[in-house]
């Protein structure tokens, strides 16, 4: 199992420690991809200041939806790209 460290802005870190955001897209652009069981610690980023708050969250891979893989069901969501189901790790 892979950990992935990523930016996320507080609008949307806000929806994830608060339950409501239980998905995110992502460029598949890490190597060796996003996996079922990956831990990803979110990192919230302001985007003013240009630096991290030091505010994290951590989460497990659940799911991962690839782009343009399963037409028409992913037609929305180009090639390269996916969507991350994810939970509190350990749930």
């Amino acid at each position: 199992m892979t950990t992935h460290n990523l930016k996320i802005w507080p609008e949307f870190f806000k929806a994830l420690v608060a339950g409501e955001k239980t998905y995110d897209i992502r460029k598949n652009d890490r190597t060796g991809g996003f996996q079922v069981g990956d831990t990803i610690f979110f990192l919230e980023w302001d985007p003013k200041k240009k630096k991290y708050t030091g505010h994290q969250a951590k989460k497990e891979i659940t799911h991962v939806l690839h782009g343009g893989t399963h037409p028409p069901a992913t037609d929305g969501l180009k090639a390269g790209y996916v969507v991350l189901s994810f939970r509190e790790e350990g749930e």
